[in-house]
């Protein structure tokens, strides 16, 4: 019997398990394979159901630990017309008429970032990046991002 494409398992009679001989009858046999093969199914679905979830979960706890690093990271904006030295995680932003100096954080650590953008004169900024010393940005509006990875500064 079928009911909105589920199998419903009728209970047995008593008198239908076994033949006079002690035989189990074909009644019997078929409501066994009924039974099988509807409990084989459940356990498919609910394998690939816990699957589904674990995989859910992880990508969750992985996405949450993703924002959470990203909502330490503050970044404070500095507006400067002098030289300045540099901090973690700033963006500074050079409105210099005369040209100035920015000097890199002599005691960053792994994954400190800082930003610098020259908007009028020429910015040097002193420190190593890349293997060069004391780079200078002498095109306006350009903006360089820095990384440092533990042993020295990079431009990103």
């Amino acid at each position: 019997m079928t009911v909105s494409n589920e199998t419903v398992i009728v209970p047995r009679r008593r008198e239908d398990i076994f033949e006079p001989n002690g035989d189990p009858t074909h009644r019997f046999i078929r409501w066994m394979e009924l039974v099988t093969g509807t409990t084989n199914v459940a356990v498919v679905d609910i394998d690939n159901s816990k699957d589904n979830i674990t995989s859910s979960s992880s990508r969750v706890s992985r996405n949450a630990a993703r924002i959470n690093s990203l909502e330490l990271r503050q970044f404070e904006i500095v507006n400067t017309t002098v030289s300045v030295a540099t901090e973690p995680y700033q963006i500074i932003i050079c409105k210099n008429t005369g040209a100035i100096d920015v000097t890199l954080d002599t005691q960053a650590v792994a994954d400190d970032e800082v930003h610098i953008k020259r908007r009028n004169a020429v910015v040097t900024v002193k420190g190593t990046i890349d293997g060069l010393t004391d780079k200078i940005i002498n095109v306006q509006n350009y903006s360089m991002h820095l990384v440092f990875d533990g042993t020295d500064w990079s431009e990103i």
